[in-house]
């Protein structure tokens, strides 16, 4: 995993790198990059605001405004980056992915599956695709069709975090509150930075007795974290949870 020495170092470079070129786009880009995984995600979303004004017929650039928006809790804005990337690029399997995913946590869920649904039809092997399908499911109540989902993204790709953390869900729902929580600590070993997986572990440490585990847990969750609902469920839980000491 990327070290914070190394992330910070990286930063540094990619800055000079952008000063020195501010008219090269890939180094914008990779800067952007570099800064949501040092989780500033407000000034990648600077980065890419000149990024888009330097090349505002880039698909890719409207694809990663969308990723940060959504980062920062601004799913509206997203949805409509996202969009525009696929009218740059209708064949953009990974802005149809994600916008699937915008549409799901804005509860439209017919409109997320459709989404997600033409992504797979553009690429039946992409794993974060059938990832999304998982999670759409579970959704509508689907728990059968969100396994298989899981399942297939897993296959295509074992390490995917995001899948572990929804199949984690699903084993919280069948009540096995151990596979739960040993799919939620691989999901977060693969991506720290997966603060849902973090949150969700923190319920199950709650509900295996650990409370002081599962404060830890989501207090890193609501410390980390830049989207606004998961903070606010963080707080709620963390509220429960000093209740029931």
């Amino acid at each position: 995993a990327e070290g914070r020495a190394d992330l910070a170092t990286s930063v540094l470079v990619l800055g000079e790198l952008v000063q020195a070129d501010p008219e090269n786009l890939t180094f914008h880009r990779s800067l952007a990059s570099a800064l949501r995984r040092a989780r500033r995600a407000d000034a990648a979303l600077r980065v890419l605001e000149t990024a888009e004004r330097l090349a505002p017929e880039s698909a890719e650039v409207a694809h990663d405004k969308a990723l940060v928006l959504h980062e920062v809790g601004k799913r509206v804005h997203a949805i409509e980056s996202e969009k525009r990337a696929i009218v740059l690029d209708p064949g953009f399997v990974e802005a149809y992915a994600h916008l699937a995913t915008l549409y799901a946590a804005e509860g439209v869920l017919d409109l997320a599956r459709e989404t997600v649904d033409t992504a797979i039809r553009l690429d039946s092997n992409h794993a974060r695709a059938w990832t999304n399908r998982g999670n759409i499911a579970r959704a509508m109540g689907q728990g059968a069709e969100a396994e298989r989902s899981y399942a297939r993204a897993l296959e295509l790709k074992p390490d995917l975090a995001e899948a572990l953390n929804g199949s984690g869900v699903l084993a919280v729902e069948a009540g096995q509150l151990d596979r739960a929580a040993d799919l939620f600590t691989r999901a977060l070993k693969l991506d720290g930075a997966l603060h849902e997986a973090r949150l969700n572990l923190a319920v199950v440490e709650f509900q295996r007795g650990r409370l002081d585990q599962a404060i830890l847990l989501a207090d890193g969750t609501l410390k980390d974290s830049k989207d606004p609902a998961l903070r606010t469920k963080a707080r709620a839980f963390l509220l429960d949870v000093r209740r029931a000491r």
